[in-house]
């Protein structure tokens, strides 16, 4: 049944996935597709129909950071304050802890500025600092956000977003992460509705909008009632099980939002991505006949599976999730203990002589044996052999002295560099 009963299907992807050190910054892709409906029984009420659809978002978003980094706008890293006066004379406590707090933000900004030099000395592109500077916003801004959520009306919105946005030309750099609007484009989209999918695509759409603007689903490939399946498998678990099947081929689609080489570095290194709405049920427009076929075997393989079969591939998609998380989140945590300024694998810890980051233990051992099968703690967590205690250093920052594009996938599409992108003004950070 595969490793500690992860779905076969999906070995090979959840290797790559593992073991491959691509966008290191947040250990890879995270996987937010999860399976909610497990377990319901009850026929839904009303009918619940799948759709498959080429999908043209009206607003696709880059988040990016408005400041490219060269050694002349990166200076603030140079610039420190003196935080040896003691202001509060006999306060020790009150003075103790705000010392504290300067010297926990000095070592943030110090381990930002060694990770700047260790990426752009291997090809990475960085955005996103200013000096700090208290701002001035003005009454009339700071009246409207002070209301409370409820009490905002929409002509009180249509005030704030036009302050804000006398308040951004003023100053471009007044926000640390800016919206760019990127081209809108196509792309292939399932999901579920309780209407048919024609009349989905325009949810959200007063009358006047229908008419003005085209269907957001382009095309309607399949459009399928799954009510009638209800006794064997809750329709909403039929979609989790056609995303699975889909993303164990085509998993690499979900990298093409992210670029692979441009970082934001406020306020934590993230690469650049693409956001639009539906976009984690979205793969790239291509190889769509294949994918159909996948959606319409699916059909057919429910239909001659038994109730419990079926509840043992979903409990496989399950624990493949789990398991594909675990290891962003391991590979993320390296990432964060690193030592940038001298290529060690950890962050010392004066209180802590003895502490080192494999010392982390799994709070769940699902997919223990796998991780150990495919040679996952032999990359990322390898035992120093003169101290079995802790890891080899110097195999881990191997792992971190490779260019930009040795940290990205074969085979792997990405946004094409747009310049001069407009802005969203509606900023809220």
């Amino acid at each position: 049944m595969g490793y500690n009963s992860l779905p076969e299907e999906g070995i090979e992807a959840l290797t790559e996935h593992a073991l491959g050190n691509y966008l290191p910054f947040n250990g890879g892709f995270r996987q937010h597709y999860q399976i909610r409906n497990f377990g319901r029984k009850k026929k839904p009420k009303g009918k619940v129909r799948f759709y498959a659809v080429e999908y043209v978002p009206f607003g696709i978003g880059l988040n990016k950071s408005p400041i490219y980094l060269d050694k002349d706008t990166f200076k603030i890293f140079n610039e420190t304050e003196d935080y040896t006066h003691n202001p509060y004379e006999e306060e020790d406590e009150l003075y103790d802890q705000e010392r504290r707090e300067r010297n926990e933000k000095c070592d943030f900004e110090w381990n930002k500025q060694n990770f700047y030099k260790w990426g752009t000395e291997r090809g990475f592109d960085f955005y996103g600092y200013k000096k700090e500077t208290k701002e001035i916003i003005p009454e009339e801004i700071l009246k409207l956000k002070a209301k409370p959520y409820k009490e905002m009306k929409n002509k009180d919105w249509k005030e704030l977003r036009r302050l804000e946005e006398i308040q951004y030309k003023k100053d471009p750099l007044l926000y640390n992460t800016h919206e760019y609007v990127y081209p809108t484009q196509s792309f292939f989209k399932i999901g579920l509705s309780n209407t048919t999918a024609e009349k989905r695509g325009y949810f959200g759409f007063d009358k006047e909008a229908k008419k003005k603007y085209p269907n957001p689903y382009k095309t309607i490939f399949i459009d399928k009632d799954l009510t009638y399946l209800y006794e064997k498998v809750y329709p909403a678990d039929i979609e989790t099980i056609i995303y699975f099947r889909l993303f164990y081929k085509y998993w690499k689609d979900k990298l093409f939002y992210f670029s692979p080489n441009k970082i934001n570095l406020t306020p934590n290194p993230e690469h650049q991505q693409l956001k639009f709405n539906g976009y984690t049920e979205s793969f790239l427009f291509e190889n769509v006949e294949d994918k159909l076929k996948i959606i319409n075997d699916t059909f057919e393989l429910l239909e001659s599976l038994t109730k419990g079969k079926i509840n043992t591939i979903i409990q496989n998609m399950i624990n493949f999730h789990a398991v594909w998380n675990r290891a962003c989140q391991q590979k993320h945590f390296i990432m964060d203990q690193f030592n940038f300024d001298n290529g060690n694998s950890y962050q010392y810890d004066p209180d802590d002589p003895n502490y080192k980051f494999d010392n982390w233990v799994f709070t769940s051992r699902t997919g223990y044996s796998f991780f150990e099968k495919i040679g996952f703690w032999d990359k990322y967590i390898p035992k120093d052999k003169n101290n079995r205690k802790h890891i080899d250093d110097k195999k881990i920052a191997e792992l971190f002295d490779n260019k930009a594009e040795e940290f990205t996938l074969p085979n792997v599409k990405h946004y094409p560099e747009i310049p001069n992108l407009k802005t969203f003004y509606d900023y809220s950070s």
